[in-house]
């Protein structure tokens, strides 16, 4: 490193001395550094070498010495309260005053080499360090705080912020900014990125619902979302299908949703070819009161000793009869045909339903009565 001249004593001896104050502002495992604003300015000078035993940190004042006045022989003489200083020198002139040292000490550059002894506190650090425009660099394994530490800017955090007053990684990186009520991620284009809690995040009470919480216990309350399927699952939520509909299974309870397979099902409970006189009795398969709505009566044209298909009618029974008027009888009229367009008369047919059978009566095969038989009944 460049060495300056030696400057000619101050003091009114006029002598030359060797002598000169500075102050040390690092302290490398090669030596400290130390700024002498007598000879270089501002400029730290370094590592420089001390006596024995002597144990420097930054921002300790010392008195150096140059050995027959070549600087390049500049070692560290004495620091007043330090361990191993030399009190010798405290009465001796020198070359510049501590007057001109705290002036010129105001304004020093750091070397690149890192501090690697001794405890940083406030008293080890001059008052312009950490000044407004200022930046500290330190650099080593740990920085132990023992006490509170407190960051007095107020700028906000954001992903395009510089005043923010913490940062966890460089600009330009991932990195996370801090102000005193807000925490942004940021990604290395600047844009807001997650923020990721290992154990989560909860704040306020898990049954507000504007606080976060742990994932467990959301995954928890989501159970029943994630579980749901379009099939029709028991003791599941209902999604929908591809085609926007929703599956069920067939009802038995009465307040049962109906599906399109229940709506659309029917029960054929007996067919045949019967005039439905007297004598005959329609054995059901099924009780109307189990239909979903009741039964219909299929009826057709009856010609030449056989049931034709032609001249069908239908007739609509409903189960209420059966709860209300079980067995008792009922009219049913169908119209005939007729060649000439005219008004053809009415046919009539009388029937006995009770739940579990249909019985007929002597006139149903009497006169146009005959020209109609049951042809089957169906459960609706």
């Amino acid at each position: 490193m460049r060495r300056g001249p030696v400057r000619p004593s101050a003091g009114p001896s006029s002598l030359t001395s060797n002598l000169y104050r500075g102050v040390v502002v690092e302290v490398t495992e090669s030596g400290p550094w130390v700024t002498v604003p007598r000879l270089y300015g501002e400029q730290a000078i370094g590592p420089i070498p001390s006596s024995a035993g002597m144990e420097l940190h930054p921002g300790d004042r010392v008195i150096l010495g140059a050995i027959e006045n070549r600087l390049d022989d500049l070692i560290i003489l004495s620091n007043t309260g330090a361990v191993g200083a030399s009190v010798e020198y405290v009465d001796t002139q020198i070359a510049n005053q501590s007057e001109y040292v705290d002036e010129r000490i105001a304004n020093h550059a750091h070397s690149a080499a890192a501090v690697t002894s001794g405890t940083l506190s406030r008293d080890r650090l001059p008052d312009a360090i950490g000044a407004p425009g200022r930046t500290l660099n330190l650099s080593g394994d740990q920085i132990q705080v023992d006490g509170p530490l407190r960051l007095r800017s107020s700028a906000d955090a954001s992903e395009t912020s510089t005043g923010h007053p913490l940062q966890i990684g460089n600009d330009g990186e991932h990195n996370v900014r801090y102000d005193n009520n807000e925490i942004v991620a940021v990604d290395p284009a600047g844009k807001l990125y997650q923020l990721w809690v290992p154990g989560g995040i909860t704040a306020g009470q898990p049954d507000n619902p504007a606080a976060l919480t742990r994932r467990d216990y959301v995954d928890g309350k989501t159970a029943p979302l994630d579980s749901a399927t379009n099939m029709p699952t028991g003791n599941t939520l209902a999604k929908r299908h591809s085609n926007g509909s929703i599956r069920v299974f067939t009802g038995t309870a009465a307040d049962d949703a109906a599906n399109k397979g229940y709506v659309d099902a029917h029960n054929v409970l007996w067919e045949g070819a019967w005039y439905m006189h007297d004598g005959q009795t329609v054995p059901l398969s099924q009780n109307v009161n189990a239909q979903k709505t009741g039964i219909i009566l299929v009826w057709s044209h009856y010609s030449g000793g056989a049931a034709q298909g032609y001249n069908w009618s239908y007739d609509f029974i409903p189960k209420w009869h059966v709860a209300n008027a079980n067995g008792q009888g009922i009219l049913i009229s169908m119209g005939s045909s007729s060649s000439n367009n005219t008004v053809a008369p009415m046919i009539f047919k009388y029937i006995y339903v009770a739940n579990s059978t249909i019985s007929g009566n002597a006139v149903n095969d009497d006169g146009l009565a005959a020209q109609r038989v049951l042809r089957a009944v169906i459960g609706v």
